[in-house]
């Protein structure tokens, strides 16, 4: 049961955000079965404490996401999580219905995350025109200059630019969608943990091989160093992920 204390204080946006990710947790954990109605606003409002406005659009969004069907005269009804849903549920799947971490969606994002990045910086390298390998230059210069006088949130906001950039030298809309997606996921792991990382970047040396790789299209240089960043980032949560041996037993 939610903390109706806690809910009362939250802003309305945002209390209809949470909302839907509450409603949204029960239909994927089966709470709500497919072609379930579910409880009417009034009943949702009563049981949550909380405005009928915020479960209206609580309803809307999970109607966008393909989880529920609002039969107008019958009522709202649970749907099955399906390709509808889109990545607009990664912030849900990403917790369980206690707010921990999901572990085994954790890992399936890491995966995809890993041949993501690989396949992006290959068409970018391909794809770039000499304005944006300029910003990208520029942005490593500007990290390596400033490396050591920047607290971690300023580095990681670097590290952020420059895959941006580099997103954005694909001219592939698709992939710079999924690069929002997939950065929104990493970047609440700190607070999912309740612990802090050093900043998820790039060593110099690797900076350095990226930029060269970047000025004279060396393929097989950004793939070694998307690797060794790839594999210091797999260290860095690799306690947190559990035992792969035993999730296969």
């Amino acid at each position: 049961m939610e903390d109706m204390e806690a809910l009362a204080r939250i802003p309305s946006k945002t209390l209809s955000s949470h909302m839907a990710s509450v409603l949204s947790r029960r239909i994927i954990d089966g709470e709500y079965k497919e072609g379930e109605k579910l409880p009417t606003e009034r009943q949702l409002s009563e049981e949550f404490g909380v405005n009928r406005h915020a479960i209206r659009e609580a309803i809307k969004r999970i109607e966008a996401l393909g989880l529920v069907q609002i039969r107008h005269g019958s009522g709202i009804y649970a749907q099955k999580l399906n390709m509808t849903a889109g990545i607009e549920i990664f912030n849900t799947l990403l917790t369980d219905n206690d707010g921990s971490l999901n572990i085994g969606f954790l890992k399936d994002v890491l995966e995809f995350r890993r041949h993501y990045l690989m396949n992006l910086t290959l068409l970018a390298l391909r794809r770039r025109k000499p304005r944006e390998l300029g910003k990208i230059c520029r942005i490593i210069d500007n990290i390596l200059f400033n490396r050591g006088k920047k607290g971690s949130q300023d580095e990681s906001a670097d590290n952020y630019a420059l895959f941006q950039a580099i997103v954005l030298a694909s001219h592939n809309h698709v992939y710079y969608l999924m690069y929002i997606t997939l950065s929104q996921v990493i970047q609440r792991l700190p607070m999912i943990l309740e612990t802090s990382f050093p900043p998820f970047s790039f060593t110099e040396d690797d900076l350095r091989k990226m930029r060269h790789a970047f000025e004279f299209s060396n393929e097989q240089e950004a793939k070694e160093v998307l690797e060794s960043y790839l594999q210091f980032v797999e260290r860095l949560l690799k306690p947190y992920l559990g035992d792969e041996k035993a999730k296969e037993d």
